[in-house]
Formats: structure tokens, C-alpha cells, sequence
């Protein structure tokens, strides 16, 4: 009977010992899928924390993409307005060649000072 009492009690105590073996591997088991659970949280988080980031940098590109235009549009026109200047400056340079007297080189000078004078007195009168 005390041989009988101690298997019983050694079964006890193996069932007792394989019941707590398969609570803390249980326990392990909801540990791990908790620290995974945390890791899919966090995953979803920093995906969506990056969408937000990428779409508010193609935002800031769309920005740049107008700003770019804008200013190439400015510069098409300030080339344009040059280039009507500088045909306009051409035009008046070659006018002015046309009714400018040719002298020879020794009286270039004298040629402008007699020029200035005539303008000078044209606009007096």
C-alpha cells in the first residue's frame, strides 16, 4: 500500500510537473505572440507613418514642379524682352551708322565733337 501511495503520489507529481512544463510553455507561447503582436503594431505604424511621409514629399514635388514653371515662364519672358532690346539697340546702332557721316580715323573726334555740337543746336531750336 506505501508502494502504491508513493506511484500515486510520484504520477501526482509528474502531473503536476507536466502540468506546470505546459503552462510556461503556454506562457512562453502568449509571450512570443504578444512580442509579435507589438512588432505587427509597430510595422503597420512606421508603413503608415512612411506613406504619410511620401506622399507629403510628392506634395513638396508638385510644389517645386510650379515653382519651376513659374520661374521658367519668367525667364522665357525676360529672354524675350531682352532679345526685343537688344534688336532694338541693333536696329538703332545700325540707323545710326547709316546717318552717321564716315570720316577718316585722325578726325574721328572731331567728326564727334561737331555731331554733338549739331545735336546740340538742333535741340535749341
Amino acid at each position: 500500500a506505501a508502494e502504491q501511495a508513493k506511484l500515486q503520489s510520484d504520477r501526482a507529481d509528474t502531473a503536476e510537473t507536466a502540468r506546470l512544463a505546459a503552462e510556461a510553455a503556454e506562457a512562453a507561447t502568449v509571450a512570443q505572440l504578444e512580442e509579435q503582436e507589438k512588432r505587427l503594431v509597430q510595422g503597420r505604424e512606421t508603413i503608415k507613418n512612411q506613406k504619410q511621409d511620401l506622399e507629403e514629399a510628392r506634395h513638396r514635388i508638385e510644389l517645386q514642379e510650379v515653382e519651376l514653371r513659374e520661374h521658367q515662364q519668367r525667364l522665357k519672358l525676360t529672354e524675350d524682352k531682352l532679345r526685343r532690346r537688344l534688336e532694338t539697340y541693333e536696329e538703332k546702332q545700325q540707323q545710326s551708322r547709316a546717318t552717321t557721316p564716315r570720316v577718316p580715323d585722325g578726325q574721328d573726334s572731331l567728326a564727334k565733337k561737331l555731331i554733338a555740337a549739331e545735336a546740340e543746336l538742333e535741340a535749341l531750336r
